[in-house]
């Protein structure tokens, strides 16, 4: 191979990885500019196909002398609304925590109580901006209102905690005293996944 055809060849290889360069670049870039929108728009866009009842509120009956539920919602249907006036935050919610449950509003975790049960209840709720990117303004002694069809309790903020996704002593549910937890991803900006949590620990009002 002769001097020039070396030379010939460097220069592809050069132009090659300058060319890998620029597009990984690029690919990196998009991601990070157009990967929020894109989830908030399909986070619409499930809103909009969902196929479910999210105009009223699944029947449920709490039996005021045990405190227990007499007819509990089906899974993946909206039995509350959620509100934090002070955050002018609105939401469904919806029993079950599964993914296509969170792209339509608020989870409750399976296994945690219900409201007016007396125990500890589990919310969760994505991060996005049509959902809880505002939750960490929230103030202590802000109130968070629960409506069912069988009543509507309010909570009282005590503490906020951040913490890791793994610390589920940090969100127990307890039998003894009515305590909600909402809880979402953090940072609140966060576009990829993250191992932390952003917890909101509220009490009911007597």
């Amino acid at each position: 191979m002769t001097k020039s055809q070396v030379l010939f060849m460097k220069a592809i290889i050069t132009n090659l990885i300058i060319a890998f360069i620029y597009s990984l670049l690029i690919v990196i870039l998009s991601y990070f500019l157009l990967s929020q929108p894109l989830s908030d728009f399909s986070l619409l866009l499930d809103l909009i196909s969902a196929n479910d009842s999210t105009k009223t509120l699944e029947e449920v009956s709490l039996d005021l002398t045990t405190k227990n539920l007499a007819v509990y919602p089906e899974y993946g249907s909206k039995y509350a609304e959620l509100s934090i006036p002070s955050l002018n935050i609105k939401k469904d919610v919806y029993y079950g925590d599964s993914m296509r449950v969170l792209k339509k509003g608020i989870g409750h975790t399976m296994g945690s109580f219900f409201p007016g049960e007396g125990g500890s209840i589990l919310y969760m709720g994505h991060n996005t901006s049509n959902m809880l990117r505002n939750l960490g303004n929230i103030n202590l002694n802000d109130k968070i209102i629960v409506t069912t069809n069988y009543g509507t309790y309010t909570y009282s903020v005590y503490e906020t905690k951040i913490i890791e996704d793994t610390d589920l002593n940090e969100v127990p549910i307890k039998r003894d005293k009515e305590i909600l937890m909402l809880y979402t991803c953090y940072p609140f900006t966060t576009i990829v996944y993250t191992k932390y949590r952003f917890v909101v620990y509220a009490t009911l009002d007597n």
